[in-house]
């Protein structure tokens, strides 16, 4: 083999590598189901501080997690009301307690 042959196999064996790798990582992509099987058990706090709770859930236990937030909120002497809400697989929701 001459310098020009061994220069082209190494190339080719980088691209073979670089390829491999990015084909394994895009059979890792997520689909809606398999995001909806992460969060399918219980309603997760995602984070809580001051007046405000953020929540991760099922869409299927929206009425839970409204639930834990009022009464997260009824301990505060304040009533709840719910912020902002994205379902992109998991819901996540936040809830804001407001004074009455």
């Amino acid at each position: 083999m001459n310098q020009n042959q061994i220069g082209s196999f190494k190339n080719c064996l980088y691209l073979t590598f670089l390829s491999f790798l990015f084909l394994t990582g895009c059979a890792k992509n997520t689909t809606l189901e398999t995001s909806m099987e992460e969060c399918n058990s219980s309603v997760k706090t995602i984070q809580s501080y001051g007046d405000t709770i953020r929540l991760k859930y099922n869409i299927e236990n929206e009425s839970v997690a409204n639930r834990i937030a009022g009464e997260w909120c009824t301990s505060r002497k304040k009533f709840v009301e719910k912020n902002t809400t994205n379902c992109d697989g998991c819901c996540l929701s936040t809830y804001i307690c407001k004074s009455q």
